[in-house]
């Protein structure tokens, strides 16, 4: 997490030196589309930690994993599947956060603000998105897991735009469904639960289900709507202004 996308926050009164090893494996085969990967298969495993040399207690070590397949079908439709996940453990764990999603313009916090308890914190709480529907940090754990599908389509070739002759191409169209959780303690992790009817409604589980546009304007928009869902009920619904290209 940089400092740009926690400009809210207050920053860290200690500081702290951190020795980082990494290995890492990726595969990407993908073809691009206009704004995203429209076809073949891209997955990637991450290990890296904090061995703790300056101090023990601020010792980790992280797995994270992240799988995409994107199905094309009518010359320029696709259906994206998306699996990530992440695992830290040690004497400081890395922590991350579920909801929102990536370059958020209108953004909301769950509490008012990202929680950064340490300069660990600061340098190593890491986003997992998208899961729209909920605000940022909606979620935080050393452990999460997160589903995406995603299916996109072309929505407005080409479309001027008056009185000024403003040229908006390949206007897509996505429906989407996020579902995820982050939670510290396997043996807590409860993703349902009865309520006082007897009906099953989601608990840690988090579900997202929506629509949106994107289109290009001098760069990538996207706008989405979301609503949340609990196996029972939609809430009302939220809405999203970001930029950048799709995952």
């Amino acid at each position: 997490v940089t400092a740009d996308n926690l400009d809210n926050l207050a920053v860290p009164s200690s500081q702290s030196t951190f020795v980082i090893p990494s290995i890492g494996f990726v595969h990407d085969n993908t073809l691009y589309g206009y704004t995203a990967p429209i076809e073949g298969t891209r997955y990637s495993l991450n290990l890296f930690g904090n061995p703790g040399f300056n101090n023990s207690r601020q010792s980790f070590y992280s797995f994270t994993w992240d799988f995409r397949t994107y199905y094309r079908f009518w010359f320029d439709n696709s259906f994206v599947f998306r699996l990530s996940g992440g695992y830290s453990a040690g004497a400081n764990p890395q922590r991350f956060f579920l909801g929102g999603t990536e370059n958020w313009i209108n953004r909301t916090f769950r509490t008012g603000d990202i929680p950064l308890n340490s300069p660990a914190d600061f340098a190593f709480l890491s986003p997992a998105l998208p899961l729209r529907g909920y605000d940022y940090a909606e979620q935080i754990g050393n452990k999460y897991s997160l589903l995406n599908l995603e299916l996109r389509m072309p929505v407005i070739r080409y479309l001027v735009t008056g009185p000024l002759p403003i040229l908006l191409q390949n206007i897509l169209g996505a429906a989407f469904i996020d579902m995820g959780s982050a939670w510290n303690d396997n043996s807590q992790l409860k993703l349902f639960q009865r309520d006082g009817n007897g009906d099953l409604r989601t608990q840690d589980l988090l579900i997202g289900t929506g629509t949106g546009i994107r289109a290009y304007l001098f760069f990538l928009w996207r706008v989405d709507v979301a609503w949340t869902y609990d196996m029972q009920n939609f809430s009302k619904p939220r809405y999203y202004l970001s930029i950048g290209l799709d995952f």
